[in-house]
């Protein structure tokens, strides 16, 4: 189902207010053009392909984006995985 879900699906799930808000309305899916740091991978067993996009300077996270083609779970995960590393160091991002 990687990206192919509609929100009516989605909304027959258990899935959190959390994971459905994400899903509908992430905050940082898009490009980062300005990105200096950046990995791809791909789910071989679900077909979830996810690009995180970073622009690190002096070793802090400036920005953090994602795109791809995911189910809702991945992509409100990618979502928060963005937010919660924007303004850390490298390391504090790491340890999460």
């Amino acid at each position: 189902m990687s990206g192919g879900e509609s929100p009516a699906a989605v909304k027959g799930l258990p899935y959190s207010d959390v994971i459905r808000r994400r899903w509908r309305h992430p905050e940082f899916r898009g490009r980062l053009p300005q990105a200096n740091v950046a990995a791809e991978d791909v789910n071989p067993l679900c077909g979830d392909r996810v690009r995180m996009e970073l622009r690190v300077e002096d070793d802090a996270i400036l920005a953090a984006r994602f795109s791809g083609d995911s189910c809702a779970i991945c992509t409100a995960s990618a979502d928060v995985v963005s937010e919660l590393v924007t303004g850390k160091s490298v390391r504090e991002a790491t340890a999460l």
